[in-house]
C-alpha cells in the first residue's frame, strides 16, 4: 500500500518535470542560436525570466504541500504553549520573486493571555514577515543598502544647484 504522503509528492515532482521539460529543456536550441549570432544579453534575459518562472511554480507546488506536512506539528506545539481552537486560514505569501502564493496555515483563535506570537502558525515557522519571504526581504535589504536614499540625493542636488520633480 502506497504512503499517503508520497501521493502528493509524486505529483508535486510529475508537475515540475512537466514544467521544466516544456519551459527549460525546450529553450536549449534556441538558446545555442542566441549564443552564436551573439545575442548573450537576449539569452541571459529569456534564461532569467524562464528561471523565475521555474521558482514561482516551484513555490505554487511545494509551499502548500509543506504548510500541510507541518500542521498537524505546528498545532501541537501551540497547543502545549496555551493556545486553543486552532483552524485553518489561507495565508497569501510573497516569495523572493515577487509571486504571491497561497497555503493552508494553522491559525490560532483562542491564544492564552498574554500571546505576544504570531496568529498565523506559518508566519513563525518560515520568518515570514508581512506575509514575505526571508528571500524577498533579504533583496529588499540589499537594494536598500546599495542605493542611496531620498535624503542624500536631495543633499547632492542642492550641492549641485539641480532642481528636481519630487511628484
Amino acid at each position: 500500500m502506497l504512503n499517503q504522503k508520497k501521493v502528493p509528492t509524486l505529483t508535486t515532482a510529475s508537475k515540475i518535470q512537466e514544467f521544466f521539460e516544456s519551459k527549460v529543456l525546450s529553450q536549449l536550441e534556441n538558446w545555442t542560436d542566441q549564443l552564436a549570432s551573439g545575442d548573450l544579453l537576449g539569452f541571459e534575459q529569456c534564461l532569467r525570466g524562464q528561471l523565475t518562472e521555474l521558482h514561482n511554480k516551484l513555490c505554487e507546488e511545494l509551499l502548500p504541500q509543506a504548510a500541510e506536512e507541518v500542521f498537524d506539528n505546528l498545532k501541537t506545539h501551540a497547543k502545549m504553549e496555551g493556545c486553543r481552537k486552532i483552524v485553518q486560514r489561507d495565508l497569501t505569501i510573497r516569495t523572493s520573486t515577487g509571486h504571491f502564493v497561497e497555503v493552508k496555515s494553522p491559525y490560532v483563535k483562542q491564544p492564552p493571555e498574554g500571546f505576544t506570537g504570531e496568529r498565523h502558525l506559518l508566519n513563525k515557522h518560515w520568518r515570514l514577515i508581512g506575509g514575505a519571504s526571508p528571500g524577498l526581504y533579504d533583496q529588499v535589504g540589499f537594494c536598500t543598502a546599495i542605493a542611496p536614499g531620498y535624503p542624500p540625493k536631495v543633499a547632492e542636488h542642492g550641492q549641485r544647484n539641480l532642481r528636481q520633480n519630487y511628484e
